[in-house]
């Protein structure tokens, strides 16, 4: 990719930022710009949803769930609880033996 503003041959990432009062438009690279880190949690999301299980003694407010907006969002519930999302092989059953009757 080619950076526009400051004419990087070889920008790894590019940050184009809109401003709608002034119209006019902003582009900043990996070399003339500060983008810090990128993120990229590794949740399963697929849209905003009420997850019962993430209940926290913190929020008192909702004890029937908490709304999940997004991956970022998710995650940080998860690390707060100290919880991890594992795989989930066949809705759940990680150690589902057909041969084993309950």
């Amino acid at each position: 990719m080619i950076c526009r503003t400051c004419g990087n041959q070889n920008a790894v990432r590019i940050h184009i930022s809109y401003d709608s009062e002034s119209a006019t438009r902003t582009e900043t690279c990996d070399s003339c710009g500060a983008l810090g880190n990128l993120y990229a949690p590794d949740v399963y999301f697929d849209r905003p949803y009420l997850d019962p299980n993430l209940v926290t003694p913190k929020d008192h407010n909702s004890p029937d769930g908490i709304w999940v907006e997004s991956k970022r969002h998710k995650a940080q519930l998860l690390k707060e609880q100290g919880l991890r999302e594992c795989g989930d092989r066949v809705h759940g059953a990680r150690s589902y033996d057909p041969k084993i009757r309950h």
